[in-house]
C-alpha cells in the first residue's frame, strides 16, 4: 500500500501587537467566523515591552475572504487589538505559501551563494551569522536555534553602517 503525501496549502497569519486580554481568543474567533480551520497556532508575550507575538497557520480552502483582500476585513480586529494603547497599529500579514515567499526574500543559508538583493547577500556576514533566520515549524526553530550563535551576530552594526552610507 502507497501512501501520497501532499502538501496542503496553508495560509499564514502573523500578528504583532500590544499584549492584552482576549487577542488570542480574538483572533481564532476571526479566523473561524469566516470558515478557515487553524492548523498550528503559537504566540509569545514579552512583559517587559509588552508586546504580543503570534502566528497562526490555517487552511484557506473554504475561507470566505479572498488573502488578497485579508487586510480590509481584518483592520477592525487589528484596531481591537490596538485600542488603549500608545502603540497606534497591529502589524499583520497573511498569506499562501508565506513560508516560501519568505525564504526567497531571506535567499539561501550562505550568504556567498544568495543572489544580490537577497536580505542574506545585503546583510548577511557567514553561514552561521547571516543576519535573518526563519524556520517553517516550531520543532525545526528550536532545533535551529540551538546551532545559531548569536553573540557573533552583529546585525545592528551592520544595518547602522549600511544605513550611514546612503
Amino acid at each position: 500500500m502507497t501512501t501520497e503525501h501532499v502538501l496542503k496549502s496553508t495560509a499564514i497569519l502573523l500578528l504583532s501587537c500590544p499584549d492584552q486580554k482576549g487577542v488570542v481568543a480574538t483572533i481564532a474567533d476571526f479566523v473561524y467566523r469566516h470558515n478557515g480551520n487553524i492548523l498550528h497556532a503559537d504566540e509569545h508575550a514579552d512583559e517587559g515591552s509588552n508586546l504580543f507575538l503570534m502566528r497562526v497557520e490555517f487552511d484557506p480552502a473554504d475561507f470566505d475572504i479572498d488573502l488578497a483582500d485579508f487586510a480590509r476585513h481584518f483592520d477592525p480586529i487589528a484596531l481591537l487589538c490596538a485600542r488603549g494603547t500608545d502603540q497606534p497599529n497591529c502589524l499583520t500579514s497573511a498569506q499562501v505559501d508565506a513560508v516560501r515567499k519568505i525564504r526567497e526574500v531571506l535567499g539561501p543559508t550562505d550568504p556567498a551563494k544568495a543572489p544580490h538583493g537577497t536580505i542574506r547577500r545585503e546583510f548577511g556576514q557567514t553561514i552561521m551569522v547571516n543576519a535573518a533566520h526563519a524556520s517553517d515549524a516550531p520543532e525545526n526553530a528550536q532545533r535551529e536555534m540551538g546551532i545559531i550563535r548569536i553573540e557573533e551576530n552583529n546585525f545592528r552594526t551592520l544595518i547602522e553602517n549600511w544605513l550611514s552610507q546612503k
